[in-house]
């Protein structure tokens, strides 16, 4: 089976639509016979991309090809051209933000476009319902989750915890570490467990300090909220960091936190960082918002709780904080969870089961 991939997402950076597209196409290429046309520029030049991407999409289907992959929906006038000029089946991968773009040219002619292609793949049931609010036809539509890397070994607890020590300058022996990592945008809610939760978890007796990883428009309204008087020291912003890093700050943490909050026009399709966190040992407590459900699953990997609500947010951290045999338990199994269901190859297995299914009709 030759399959066309159209995507404009493909460094392994931090953002979880260039680690899907990334590891998708990498692991299709064990189960398929793959052809790229790859995008590795600023999505502020997209209006030249797609031009290009068109004719060479159609190049390479003129050497022969079975089906088209479309990586969001922003792409899908090329998924529709393709479809027009050879007749061979079109999927497209949507995301959340993709889809849900305010602006009313494009609300007008992207959902057209994708009632037209043979498969409509979303990243999440958030995703999906965005879909169908749209009149994309739901029999048209599947939801594959996204996976994620799960290391062959993780950092020993003491280990991690002693690198950690010495890379923020203080002993962590009786603090519990909680970790945040993603762009530091409102929908991330960083800010604000910084200023209506952390102070309560505080004032209730409890050691924390807060770890926060990642860049982005807010960084510095979360570096100023960390200079508060009623949380300073125990706040940690470490902007972005290698991988290798990361792997050890989710090996020394205690608890990550989701603390997502409502944005309008601005959805989270996913919730990668959750999986990662649990493919590490690290239970997550998470907003229960969007397509970040799709990602925790509930007493394996996390628990959920009301977004915005910081009573509940409080409340759900002191008690996982209190059970340490609870959160333990709850450790092995996250990782073990991840093993099961959201790998990479788990995905890949999916998206090859549906590319199949689409030939096999084209061929009948």
């Amino acid at each position: 089976m030759k399959v066309l991939f159209i995507t404009r997402k493909h460094p392994p950076a931090v953002g979880g639509m260039e680690r899907w597209s990334f590891h998708l196409i990498a692991e299709m290429r064990r189960r398929v016979e793959v052809r790229a046309v790859i995008w590795g520029g600023s999505q502020r030049l997209l209006p030249v991309f797609v031009p290009y991407a068109l004719a060479r999409s159609i190049c390479i289907a003129l050497g022969g090809i079975d089906l088209v992959h479309i990586s969001d929906a922003a792409l899908a006038p090329i998924g529709w051209v393709m479809k027009r000029l050879f007749g061979v089946p079109v999927v497209v991968t949507v995301h959340g933000l993709d889809l849900t773009f305010p602006l009313r040219l494009y609300q007008w002619l992207i959902p057209r476009l994708l009632r037209r292609l043979d498969r409509v793949i979303c990243v999440s049931q958030s995703t999906l319902g965005q879909c169908t609010a749209r009149g994309i036809p739901a029999e048209r539509c599947e939801v594959i989750h996204q996976g994620v890397t799960v290391p062959a070994d993780v950092a020993r607890r003491c280990d991690a915890r002693a690198w950690l020590e010495q890379r923020l300058g203080r002993n962590l022996q009786v603090v519990a570490v909680l970790l945040t990592v993603g762009r530091l945008v409102p929908r991330k809610g960083a800010a604000w467990f910084i200023e209506r939760v952390l102070p309560c978890l505080l004032a209730e007796g409890l050691t924390v300090c807060y770890v926060v990883v990642g860049t982005g428009p807010g960084e510095g309204r979360v570096r100023s909220l960390a200079a508060d008087p009623r949380t300073a020291g125990s706040v940690h912003v470490l902007g972005q960091v290698p991988d290798e890093d990361l792997s050890r700050i989710y090996a020394a943490a205690d608890l990550f936190v989701m603390p997502n909050l409502p944005v309008p026009g601005d959805m989270e399709g996913f919730g990668l960082v959750a999986l990662e966190a649990a493919a590490h040992r690290l239970p997550v407590l998470a907003a229960g918002l969007e397509g970040v459900r799709d990602a925790v699953v509930a007493e394996r990997t996390g628990r959920l709780v009301r977004p915005g609500d910081a009573e509940a947010w409080v409340c759900g951290v002191s008690e996982l904080l209190r059970a340490p045999d609870s959160l333990a338990r709850m450790a092995e199994l996250a990782r073990a969870t991840v093993r099961e269901r959201f790998t990479w190859g788990h995905m890949a297995d999916a998206y090859k089961a549906t590319f199949q299914e689409l030939v096999e009709e084209q061929v009948r």
